[in-house]
């Protein structure tokens, strides 16, 4: 490996030197596309750069959240602490009641088919009742 960048080097450095002390026409051309690269490459780092910090912007780390949140209750007095924190237990009372409601309907309609059954058993001795009395 340490072969591999000595050859890179060195093969780089006699380029170096050969288009410096060349002052012909070609040389010329050659260092200002080479000047051209170097100012685009420059420019394309610091546009990651700023990338990099957008991204970090967008995605919220865990510390951040936890201190986020204490930072927004910080400025509440312990009343408004204590109406969010209602709140906040309502809704999540909200998301029970809707996760119980399949068993609450299944036992409705349970007790509806028992109340049913009910009723007609007492039709069907009321009914046998009349027929022995005829």
């Amino acid at each position: 490996m340490l072969g591999l960048l000595l050859f890179i080097f060195l093969v780089s450095s006699t380029a170096v030197l050969v288009l410096y002390f060349n002052k012909s026409e070609s040389a010329k051309n050659i260092k200002n596309v080479l000047k051209k690269i170097l100012e685009n490459l420059k420019d394309l780092f610091k546009s990651l750069g700023e990338l990099l910090d957008l991204i970090k912007q967008l995605i919220p780390l865990e510390n951040d959240d936890k201190s986020n949140s204490s930072s927004i209750t910080e400025g509440f007095s312990t009343q408004q602490e204590e109406i969010i924190e209602n709140e906040k237990q309502s809704v999540s009372s909200d998301f029970q009641q809707q996760d119980d409601q399949p068993q609450q309907e299944e036992i409705i309609e349970d007790e509806k088919q028992s109340v049913s059954s009910d009723f007609q058993q007492q039709d069907d001795q009321i009914f046998t009742e009349d027929k022995k009395t005829l």
